[in-house]
């Protein structure tokens, strides 16, 4: 499996506090003093991107999403549900050309993305979908809910006629 290739603006920084060490200890001030600790940032790829074409939002689902934790989607997802619901997004085109594989969690996911859309009065389709995602969505028969196009243009294009 090729692995994508990862821009700058794709990693979202994780923040980790280092906490006390033992040499932080002064016997001059009642045996503690307060010493100021930097936080590390350790770049960490983003599970979903995201870019606007006019009042249409395009995710874009990177790698391997067949074994995601819930904690690490679900956050991800609101920063998008912020887009969704901030601005007069009225599609969302799931692009799942770079994630070949999907699992339960990753399908949740985009359920929560289609109620989020349907409380806007807004769509949902999927585009670059692989077999076996295909094959996941026919099982579920989410294919019957989504409309899935061959190509993101395609899909872009179905969100702006009525």
């Amino acid at each position: 499996m090729r692995l994508p290739s990862i821009a700058p603006s794709q990693i979202a920084p994780v923040r980790i506090a280092i906490g006390p060490h033992p040499a932080d200890t002064d016997t001059r001030i009642s045996g503690q003093r307060s010493v100021d600790r930097e936080i590390a940032v350790i770049p960490t790829p983003r599970l979903l991107n995201f870019e606007t074409h006019g009042n249409v939002l395009v995710v874009l689902p990177q790698g391997d999403c067949s074994s995601l934790e819930a904690a690490v989607l679900d956050e991800e997802l609101r920063e998008i549900l912020k887009q969704v619901t901030a601005s007069a997004v009225t599609g969302l085109v799931v692009d799942l050309q770079q994630a070949p594989y999907f699992g339960s969690t990753m399908l949740g996911g985009l359920i929560k993305l289609w109620r989020s859309m349907k409380l806007v009065h807004g769509r949902l389709v999927l585009c670059n979908a692989s077999p076996g995602e295909l094959d996941v969505l026919s099982a579920t028969r989410l294919d019957s809910v989504w409309s899935i196009f061959p190509t993101r243009a395609a899909a872009i294009e179905s969100l702006r006629s009525p």
